[in-house]
């Protein structure tokens, strides 16, 4: 009888389904944002994004449409040039520096988006503060 009893629950074993935790499309666009917001200065494209939280690049803007009536690229840039304002003011760290800290390879581009950002230079952003 044991023998019988241990042959169903063996055999039952191996049909027993594994069961896999499958996070839900808004915890995955949560943990997109947490990723985006922790990695702004490193380089990640739509399609990178898309690709690890395997969302549609459609969903994901669709999404950052709805939750922050935004798109993710200017999402990112309010990220970059938050950061690049604060150290721009509280660091005395060169503009170049700051703009490789904030992801930015491309000096000027870091300056012409810089002052669209500000309505000022780098430079003159932190002149007027001081």
């Amino acid at each position: 009888m044991l023998e019988k009893v241990s042959r169903k629950i063996t055999g039952k074993h191996h049909k027993v389904p594994s069961v896999q935790f499958v996070p839900s499309p808004s915890q995955n666009f949560d943990d997109l944002v947490v990723y985006v917001t922790e990695n702004f200065n490193k380089k990640m494209s739509l399609v990178d994004l898309s690709e690890k939280f395997n969302m549609s690049r459609t969903y994901i803007c669709d999404l950052f449409t709805k939750h922050y009536d935004s798109t993710l690229k200017i999402f990112i840039t309010n990220l970059r040039m938050k950061e690049a304002s604060r150290l721009t003011l509280e660091t005395d760290a060169p503009i170049k520096e700051i703009a490789i800290h904030c992801g930015y390879a491309d000096y000027g581009y870091f300056c012409r988006i810089f002052k669209a950002h500000f309505d000022k230079s780098p430079t003159e952003y932190r002149e007027e503060k001081e």
